[in-house]
């Protein structure tokens, strides 16, 4: 471990989330079921969103605003979902 390195530490492995991926899209495909990429529990990365949608998902969805706001602005062809009802102090009046 260097100095800089802090824990806990969250590893991504690419490979396996696009397979896990492609594997849920499949199945629920067979069902007529699209499916969203949750990316709250990665801290909205940018990364692993962009992978979900290789892998197929219809939609990036997490219950954070900022977090779709981010990904919208540099993914504005995506569709987004937000998980939650809005606050009142998300929305614009």
């Amino acid at each position: 471990m260097t100095k800089k390195e802090r824990y806990p530490l969250l590893e991504i492995r690419a490979r396996a989330v696009l397979g896990n991926t492609k594997a849920v899209v499949e199945l629920c495909r067979h069902n007529n079921i699209a499916v969203a990429g949750v990316i709250k529990g990665v801290n909205g990365l940018e990364q692993v969103a962009e992978i979900m949608v290789q892998g197929g998902c219809a939609q990036i969805a997490s219950s954070r605003v900022d977090q779709l706001i981010h990904y919208k602005k540099k993914h504005p062809e995506t569709e987004t979902m937000l998980l939650r009802i809005p606050m009142q102090c998300e929305m614009d009046t």
